[in-house]
């Protein structure tokens, strides 16, 4: 829950969690796709055309603040919390 809270006050929008089956039907070009996870976590295997962005790097906010603000973002982790 916490965290959750954090990605709200962080985009300071909407946050909603969907089904994978929704998720992937969503996806398309105008969409940002978001890897939260670590480097490593990344290079062993990752959605295409995602973006690895890992909620543990120092410079974490200011990636994301750095994000196009017009279109969805969609985000993703190895835990799914």
């Amino acid at each position: 829950m916490i965290r959750l809270l954090f990605f709200n006050l962080l985009f300071q929008s909407s946050i909603f969690i969907i089904s994978v089956d929704l998720f992937f039907l969503e996806l398309s070009s105008e969409n940002l796709l978001i890897d939260l996870r670590t480097p490593k976590e990344f290079k062993e295997g990752h959605i295409e055309e995602a973006l690895n962005i890992s909620v543990l790097s120092v410079d974490f906010k200011e990636k994301i603040n750095e994000l196009p603000k017009e279109a969805p973002v969609y985000i993703y982790c190895r835990s799914g919390k």
